[in-house]
């Protein structure tokens, strides 16, 4: 029986998933066959559970086993990649699987796991930010996020789209496969006025929660996927986030919630407001950097998320 693995794991067992992963085709690309179980190859697991209807939590175990095997119905692993009707077809002059490097294992404590976290989402905008509108043109070779427009018309690859896809990934969001690329059909609804539940039809839902949650699991927080896991009103057992009326670097933010209901993760905080990444921001669908005034955070009815530490920091 092959042994449990997971993020961290190392030895030739890992490289034998590694083998096996990059025999069957995905939209992620291939992976090093290093023995190092890192982000990259915690995407490719992810990536082929959910293709399985299996659990998408990155871990490698019987079942999972079985599938990559084909002792469980998944087929034969030497098979052609064509012959496995789960997994998407490559994109042509596709760029390199964007992705972050995330640190290594679980935080020591809080004040780590917030430094960590913040370090992180600047890293984030660093990478895929900076979308100057008007300025920039599309390219499948940027990885710049721009999510509302066309990188690649032949292929249809949406402008950040693998980026997006790799949040959408970690963080348990919806059909993360429908990022990577946009239709004709969603560009030009994003010409025009157009609803909430339009856009979800149409295209992929807003991930501005979901890039939050995103960064915190990519962090090492031991939290559920989307949704966020909170109530309003008295807390709940089974909650992993607490409302807080204000934040510490490294919570999640939200303002307008009965409207847009949009989330940030909070980066820096003093008495003139607080700074943050936001995913799902600017004209575009971008990643942006802004700063939230005091005023504007009651002005917007804003409240903050901070992770059930006890919880996240669970070993």
């Amino acid at each position: 029986m092959k042994p449990i693995i997971k993020f961290g794991s190392t030895g030739q067992v890992v490289k034998e998933l590694q083998v096996l992963l990059n025999k069957i085709q995905s939209a992620l690309g291939r992976i090093a066959e290093d023995g190092i179980f890192g982000q990259q190859t915690r995407l490719r697991v992810i990536d082929f559970q959910r293709s399985r209807g299996l659990a998408a939590d990155g871990i490698v175990g019987p079942a999972t086993w079985g599938r990559l095997l084909g002792s469980n119905g998944g087929g034969a692993i030497g098979a052609p990649a064509s012959a496995d009707p789960a997994s998407p077809p490559s994109q042509p002059n596709e760029t390199p699987a964007a992705g972050m490097t995330a640190p290594e294992g679980m935080p020591s404590n809080e004040a780590a796991a917030r430094d960590r976290i913040v370090q992180f989402a600047l890293q984030n905008f660093q990478q895929y930010g900076g979308w100057k509108q008007g300025a920039d043109r599309p390219s499948a070779s940027d990885p710049r996020v721009a999510g509302k427009l066309c990188a690649d018309r032949s292929t249809r690859l949406r402008q950040g789209g693998k980026a997006i896809m790799n949040i959408f990934t970690i963080a348990g969001g919806p059909a993360p496969q429908r990022c990577l690329t946009i239709t004709e059909q969603a560009e030009a609804m994003y010409q025009r006025q157009y609803s909430a539940s339009e856009r979800n039809n149409i295209d992929i839902v807003s991930w501005c929660g979901i890039f939050s949650l995103y960064v915190h699991k990519s962090c090492g927080l031991k939290v559920s996927g989307w949704p966020l896991k909170y109530s309003i009103g008295k807390p709940k057992a089974q909650d992993e986030y607490r409302i807080v009326t204000w934040p510490k670097p490294g919570d999640i933010g939200v303002v307008s919630p009965t409207g847009l209901n949009h989330h940030f993760v909070v980066t820096g905080v003093d008495e003139s407001g607080i700074s943050s990444v936001d995913g799902n921001a600017g004209a575009l669908m971008e990643i942006v950097k802004r700063v939230y005034s005091k005023s504007e955070i009651k002005q917007r009815q804003g409240y903050f998320l901070t992770p059930v530490w006890e919880k996240a920091l669970m070993a």
